[in-house]
């Protein structure tokens, strides 16, 4: 049997409710947003390890790569957060246009300060760690604003043969 991540996580979450272990709300979320932040961090190295981080460093197609950071935590969003996302180019160009950002300046806000420390690995692997929590925030927090509009009455749209 091939399981994902998601359901993995998801199917652990579950049981731990079904068994009556109370985990407190706040630890949860704190938890999801870890894990989102790790995911998300985990698929850029990947990028980054692969040779394909090229796409957010040549200008013409930065365009692709902001659609994959779009795609990339729509899809970790809609997975671990049960949120619908918006499945359009647009939503997701916008979406990794406006991620990258903040991304960024986290990113700069840990490793700024601590930059005459980062030769030490296990330095950088509790840079890495620590700072997945607010990349799972933003991540979060950014998605949200691309949720799926459950109010539109897709029988009312005019249809166009």
């Amino acid at each position: 049997m091939n399981f994902s991540f998601y359901e993995v996580f998801g199917m652990f979450l579950n049981s731990k409710i079904e068994k009556g272990i109370k985990m407190d709300t706040k630890m949860m979320t704190a938890l999801k947003y870890f894990v989102h932040g790790l995911l998300f961090s985990a698929v850029y190295i990947g990028l980054g390890v692969s040779g394909l981080d090229f796409i957010f460093k040549i200008g013409m197609t930065a365009i692709v790569g902001f659609v994959l950071f779009g795609f990339i935590n729509s899809l970790i969003t809609s997975r671990l957060w049960k949120i619908p996302m918006k499945s359009d180019y647009w939503s997701f160009l916008v979406h990794g246009f406006i991620l990258i950002w903040p991304l960024a300046v986290i990113n700069l806000l840990f490793v700024l300060p601590l930059y005459p420390f980062l030769n030490n690995w296990l330095t950088i692997v509790v840079v890495f760690l620590v700072q997945c929590i607010p990349y799972g925030f933003v991540c979060k927090y950014i998605a949200e604003r691309y949720e799926e509009d459950e109010t539109i009455d897709v029988s009312k749209l005019p249809k166009y043969d």
